[in-house]
């Protein structure tokens, strides 16, 4: 009798293994990390692709309920994560929203989100949010350059009194862009891009007023 619940046990044991690979399979490959890689059109060194994968298993568990597998979001709640300058733009403002996390409205192309985000700073090092924010930027039709887990340091470094989520007016600032201590020419021309889309709206004429 004991020998026949041993087997018995063994054998529901690899049966939820089974079930544990499969899912983890289907997963992995609605993400499409076992699709074969074209090493002649893939643009990205073997570091990266190091990045890419480990950025994809950590956006899997940590960010696809609210942004979705697809990274295009919960309309009205979670924004979408493809093709918008939030995303591809500034990385100093990039890091420091999944670092402290991000409250109250903010505008994502026409459309208006309210939904809170929890800051990662302290479940993420800086090597985990590197790959993460790597893989934002290089998925779903993204196409920006890596963060580096240099970058990710130096503004955690700049920003490790904050307590509080940042909020849209505040990413907006000149002060809370960019890398500390690098070269921001890039994160500038993509600040300035956002700011002009935040900025442009009609203003009244007021050249014949007194």
């Amino acid at each position: 009798m004991r020998r026949i619940d041993s087997v018995g046990a063994v054998v529901k044991s690899l049966a939820f293994l089974l079930i544990v690979g499969l899912t983890t399979y289907g997963a992995r490959l609605a993400l499409g990390e076992n699709e074969p890689r074209d090493s002649t059109s893939q643009p990205h060194s073997p570091a990266l692709a190091v990045y890419d994968e480990d950025g994809a298993e950590i956006y899997m568990t940590r960010c696809m309920s609210c942004h979705q597998m697809n990274g295009r979001g919960v309309p009205g709640v979670f924004p979408p994560l493809n093709g918008v300058e939030w995303v591809t733009g500034d990385k100093g403002r990039l890091i420091r929203i999944v670092m402290n996390g991000l409250t109250g409205e903010i505008t994502v192309g026409d459309e208006t989100y309210s939904g809170a985000m929890p800051p990662w700073n302290s479940f993420l090092d800086d090597q985990q949010m590197a790959a993460l924010l790597t893989y934002l930027r290089s998925s779903w039709g993204n196409d920006a350059s890596e963060v580096t887990s240099a970058e990710v340091a130096s503004v955690r470094a700049a920003t490790e009194d904050r307590r509080n989520p940042w909020t849209e007016a505040e990413l907006l600032e000149e002060a809370n862009t960019g890398i500390p201590g690098g070269d921001s020419s890039e994160d500038a021309e993509a600040d300035t891009n956002l700011k002009e889309k935040d900025s442009d709206v009609e203003q009244p004429d007021t050249s014949g007023q007194k």
